[in-house]
């Protein structure tokens, strides 16, 4: 343990000086330390004796040089001091790593009222410390700042890492002591000109949680939270603030009937004016617009004139709609499906609803909200089909044209040689018609041999893949395995115009978000000085019952009665009413 006056005292003694010198120099020091360390911190009547640092803890010894002290009984100013004193240990804000406490020296007064029955009673000081309390004013202010970022385990971390002891109960404690003070000093204002009311759910879609939220709209600062939406008591908090005119809040009438009966001047709040006025914008989009919206992309819409005047739509005309399935080498059934979107999308446009789009068609209902539903689909796959078809398109020859299969690769090698190089180039004439006409590599490999080739069946089948691979040559027939997928790609697919022909796509945007587009374009037009908040409109039901840390609430029983209601007593049934259910019972 390390003795501040014992080791400043010696260094003074060792320096030359004489004991009383050491014993001013010593009084002057403290003054200054006092000052400098703890400012108006501690009162000005304390006088610092000593400073001890034992471990982690530094004690700061004080004593009281006062006169006079007021009885906390009769509030009676007495100048009896007597001779005995008491100490009292007192934790305040850590300094560095070191917890910092302060062992105050307390006088003793005598009480001369008669009428008092507190006869000696022990100075307070109320502007540094609570009458029982353990940690100074400082202190508590300190934990409950940081609680409020931090909560109360967040909070015990921190302080214990500076040095100072505390739980995190004690910090909570604190916290709602102070919530309690300030509850109570809004409460007693008298300058509330215009009060805010709206209904919360401390759990959320819990309506058993439901609370009212009372707030001076002129400052913005919530005033109380009470159990409960019951117009009595609202009306209970309205009469405690009878310089408030104004009353602000939502559609509720429970809040109404409170505004009432308390003869408030009451305005609806700018939440629900703007919900209102989204629920009529709403209501007229939705009646006006279909449930999707198709925006019709390319060129190959056509903008044709309706039935009525100046009425205008765009359309496919019927010989492009039978080029684009010859195109896309649709089936039969997906042709019908094709045809029947697009005179739906026509009709649609046309401002025709789905029953009369059906008896159109000949369609059931059903049928036409299916069209609907997979009209972006099946408009889009049809063209992609056409582009898919074009890149397939034999670019080398005017049969197949494409590389060998992955069997005959094999065989053929890495590095295959090129047509002209085969052993059968020179029956090259005898090849090619023979292909053409329908035979097979085992039919031409015969002939060939009759006519002196000396090679393999394989090799033919080789030869046939280099000529459709290589350059463009005379084969106009494919593999039979390949030929029902690509017979009608060569047979009847025109290349040219399939190229030519123009794009039609779809895409579809829902209603709703055309809406939400309409509120982001109106809310960038909207004034800077207007804000939006968001909140949930809840019909909720008040509950009465308090919870079990009320009991231990530092609110006065008035603010908890407000709050909460009025505590129901429930008192246990009588050995009589038990007695007498069991006979009921039995």
């Amino acid at each position: 343990m390390s003795n501040w006056k014992r080791v400043f005292g010696d260094t003074l003694l060792s320096k030359g000086y004489s004991y009383n010198v050491a014993q001013d120099v010593l009084k002057l020091e403290m003054v200054a330390r006092k000052h400098f360390e703890f400012g108006n911190h501690i009162p000005e009547y304390f006088v610092l004796e000593n400073i001890e640092r034992e471990n982690n803890d530094c004690y700061y010894y004080w004593s009281s040089s006062s006169e006079t002290a007021e009885c906390p009984e009769c509030h009676t100013v007495s100048h009896y001091l007597r001779k005995d004193y008491k100490r009292r240990v007192v934790q305040d804000i850590s300094e560095g790593d070191y917890g910092v406490y302060h062992v105050v020296r307390m006088n003793r007064y005598e009480c001369k009222n008669l009428k008092c029955g507190e006869k000696i009673f022990v100075e307070r000081f109320t502007d540094f410390v609570d009458e029982n309390g353990r940690k100074t004013h400082r202190f508590k202010n300190r934990c409950v700042e940081l609680s409020i970022e931090l909560g109360g385990i967040g909070t015990e971390r921190v302080m214990r890492g500076e040095g100072s002891w505390v739980s995190d109960d004690t910090i909570l404690r604190y916290t709602k002591e102070a919530a309690a003070k300030v509850t109570k000093m809004n409460l007693e204002r008298d300058d509330v000109k215009v009060i805010s009311i709206d209904d919360i759910n401390l759990r959320k879609g819990d309506s058993s949680s439901a609370c009212t939220v009372f707030i001076d709209e002129e400052k913005h600062k919530t005033l109380i939270i009470i159990r409960g939406t019951k117009a009595e008591n609202v009306k209970k908090v309205l009469e405690l603030f009878p310089s408030a005119e104004h009353m602000s809040r939502d559609r509720s009438t429970s809040l109404s009937a409170a505004g009432d009966t308390c003869n408030k001047i009451q305005s609806a709040d700018r939440f629900h004016l703007i919900c209102n006025v989204h629920a009529v914008i709403k209501e007229a989009l939705m009646a006006e617009l279909p449930v999707d919206v198709y925006i019709k992309e390319g060129d190959g819409w056509v903008d044709v004139e309706g039935e009525q005047i100046d009425e205008q739509y765009l359309s496919i005309p019927d010989e492009q709609i039978d080029l684009r399935i010859q195109l896309a080498g649709l089936t039969d059934f997906q042709a019908i499906r094709y045809r029947n979107t697009l005179k739906m999308l026509e009709l649609s446009e046309k401002g025709l609803r789905s029953q009369e789009i059906a008896e159109r068609l000949g369609l059931t209902l059903k049928d036409v909200r299916n069209l609907r539903g997979r009209a972006t689909t099946t408009v889009n796959e049809v063209q992609q089909k056409i582009i898919s078809r074009i890149e397939k398109y034999p670019k080398n020859s005017n049969g197949a044209g494409r590389p060998p299969a992955d069997g005959v690769r094999v065989t053929l090698g890495p590095n295959p040689g090129p047509a002209n190089k085969s052993i059968c180039e020179p029956y090259r004439d005898t090849v090619v018609e023979m292909w053409n006409t329908g035979s097979s590599h085992r039919t031409i490999h015969k002939t060939l041999t009759e006519h002196g080739f000396t090679g393999c069946r394989a090799a033919v089948y080789q030869y046939i893949w280099k000529l459709e691979y290589e350059e463009p040559c005379a084969l106009t027939r494919i593999m039979k395995r390949h030929e029902r997928k690509d017979m009608s790609l060569t047979d009847t697919f025109d290349i040219l115009t399939a190229l030519y022909l123009p794009k039609v796509e779809l895409d579809k945007i829902s209603r709703t978000t055309i809406y939400n587009e309409i509120l982001k374009e109106g809310r960038s037009e909207r004034p800077e000085d207007i804000l939006s908040n968001r909140k949930k409109n809840s019909t909720a039901c008040s509950k009465t019952n308090r919870p079990a840390m009320a009991k231990h609430s530092p609110l006065d029983p008035e603010i908890l009665d407000l709050i909460y209601g009025e505590e129901e007593v429930i008192h246990p049934p009588s050995t009589e009413d038990i007695m007498e259910a069991q006979k009921k019972t039995s």
